[in-house]
């Protein structure tokens, strides 16, 4: 497809220096010479070069779009792919604003600016080339002149596009922050309506957006200021060399039609010139938008090497003296850790708010290294295990379930493609979910919209729970998993999480202690640490940390 455009775009160069050659024979011939041949051939190759041209343009056009447009689709599913496979770190440093300023703003500047400059390079190139070498053909003395204006121009280009490349990376870094502005307004709608942080949204929005409106601005003016500034400098030296060619035809070294001709062929180059100036300023956008995209296509990818895991999976779990600090926060997650979650053991980890409870569940996925220690599954190091074989062995329900804006069985089936109805059907009976299935019209067909819309609180859930009884794996992780939900939306995706956790090893994360009542082992951490541990009623009977929590939570009921 490059070929073809360049092919296209070298046509378009040669019929424009061609029209300019056209014009020396045509005045020489047929003002001076009375040459009646020229009468009609002038207008008949002047047809031809203009079809020519047209269909050039055409194929340009249309090659070059093609062009920018495999580009940028190809830039996005490679930034796409890569997306996926970067390691849990990515996530926590980075913001969706600026994840999806990347795609939308960064990538396209990139693909648009590779596409304009391929074109610039090659019609402009050879155009200019064409003219010149004419140019020097008609009178290389005077066109000798030239040469003083290049140096000057290509400073001028230098110094605006140095400029713009700064100007684009502090534009991409406000465009990352306006998304976030407008992404956060529509996740937190509920939070800004009751609230009535309507103007307050709406400020930010405005501070936002006013630092994108004058980067914008400075922007503007940088390439606004390039052309004209170059143009001026081109056009001092045009003045001359037309005044030369003047005085030369006076001479008698230049016919009329080599004058005319050649002072085309002088404003002609003039376009292609001023195109190749901004050559420069193309390149700094492309290489702001490049500096852009280099957080996700310089950051390594998440470790796939790794052993698989021996069959059959107890699903035993130990930590041996983890920490884990995240970066930016001055007190560490979790601080020499040393736990072990039996085999087959529904264990509840309770503790209060910031203690490290969740860390465990992306300490035990792999998407999260410990800073220090190991954690192991039936006696291997995670680190030493294949991401896709740990994780092929682990199931998921979170407080908030993701549902994707796609059909139920989409949903339900996510991770397992390719289950058979039978399995879908025990799925979705042990999830308590088969009775509302029944009643829906669309049956699994149903779509559930943006991220479960609409679907209630306590059906999300037993979705989630369906999914996990889908998967069918050894070691479950439960993260606060009934905390969202009503008393009545709870007691029911209770009792389906009591059958999902049957003959598994159950990490329960959970804040509220009569859900740590159903498991069979409780441990208690705070600031990063194991503070008690044991069965409900030995922890009662301890008269410790544990029971003093129970009896705060008792006594707010």
């Amino acid at each position: 497809m490059l070929l073809a455009m360049a092919a296209f775009l070298s046509l378009e160069a040669a019929t424009g220096v061609m029209m300019t050659y056209l014009m020396q024979p045509m005045i020489d011939r047929g003002f001076t010479e009375r040459d009646a041949s020229i009468l009609w051939l002038a207008p008949v190759v002047f047809i031809g070069i203009m079809l020519a041209r047209g269909v050039a343009i055409f194929g340009s056009t249309y090659f070059g779009q093609r062009v920018s447009n495999d580009t940028l689709f190809g830039l996005r599913s490679h930034l796409f792919n890569r997306l996926l496979h970067l390691p849990g770190e990515f996530y926590e440093r980075n913001t969706s604003g600026q994840i999806l300023s990347r795609f939308l703003v960064d990538a396209q500047n990139v693909s648009g600016g590779v596409s304009e400059l391929f074109a610039i390079g090659v019609r402009d190139s050879l155009a200019a080339i064409g003219l010149a070498a004419y140019l020097l053909y008609v009178d290389w003395q005077l066109t000798l002149l030239i040469l003083v204006v290049a140096p000057v121009l290509a400073a001028v280009n230098r110094f605006f596009g140095k400029r713009l490349r700064r100007l684009g990376v502090d534009y991409q870094e406000a465009t990352g922050k306006l998304a976030r502005r407008i992404q956060e307004a529509f996740d937190a709608e509920r939070l800004i309506k009751i609230y009535r942080g309507e103007d307050h949204e709406a400020r930010r929005y405005d501070a936002a957006q006013g630092r994108m409106r004058s980067l914008s601005v400075r922007v503007a003016i940088a390439q606004s200021s390039t052309v004209p500034v170059s143009q001026t400098v081109a056009s001092l030296g045009v003045a001359a060399i037309i005044a030369a060619a003047l005085w030369r035809g006076s001479q008698g070294a230049m016919t009329a039609g080599e004058f005319a001709s050649y002072f085309a062929s002088v404003l002609l180059l003039l376009q292609p010139l001023r195109r190749l100036a901004q050559m420069p300023g193309i390149s700094q956008k492309i290489a702001a938008g490049l500096d852009g995209l280099a957080g996700l296509l310089d950051a390594p990818l998440e470790r796939r090497e790794g052993k698989a895991l021996p069959a059959p999976v107890r699903g035993e779990i130990r930590f041996e003296t983890v920490s884990l600090h995240y970066e930016g926060r001055d007190s560490a997650a979790l601080q020499g850790l040393d736990l072990t979650l039996a085999a087959g053991r529904h264990t509840a980890i309770v503790g209060p708010s910031g203690s490290g409870k969740s860390t465990l569940i992306k300490l035990i996925a792999g998407l999260l290294p410990p800073t220090s220690g190991r954690v192991l599954v039936d006696g291997m190091d995670i680190a030493q295990l294949s991401p896709a074989a740990l994780r092929e062995r682990i199931a998921y329900v979170g407080q908030e379930p993701f549902l994707f804006d796609d059909s139920l069985r989409e949903n339900v089936e996510y991770g397992s493609w390719g289950s058979s109805e039978n399995q879908l059907r025990t799925a979705v009976q042990d999830a308590a979910l088969a009775a509302w299935l029944d009643s829906q019209p669309q049956s699994w067909n149903l779509m559930v919209g943006e991220r479960g819309g609409q679907l209630s609180g306590g059906q999300r859930q037993r979705v989630a729970i369906a999914r996990a009884f889908l998967k069918d794996a050894p070691i479950l992780l439960l993260d606060e998993p009934t905390s969202a939900l009503d008393a009545e939306s709870q007691a029911a995706v209770q009792q389906a999480l009591l059958r999902l956790t049957r003959n598994r090893t159950t990490l329960t994360v959970t804040h509220r202690l009569g859900a740590a009542r159903d498991a069979d082992w409780i441990v208690l951490i705070d600031e990063g640490q194991v503070v008690e541990q044991g069965t409900h009623d030995s922890l009662m009977a301890q008269n410790g940390r544990y029971a003093a929590l129970v009896r705060t939570q008792s006594a707010e009921l």
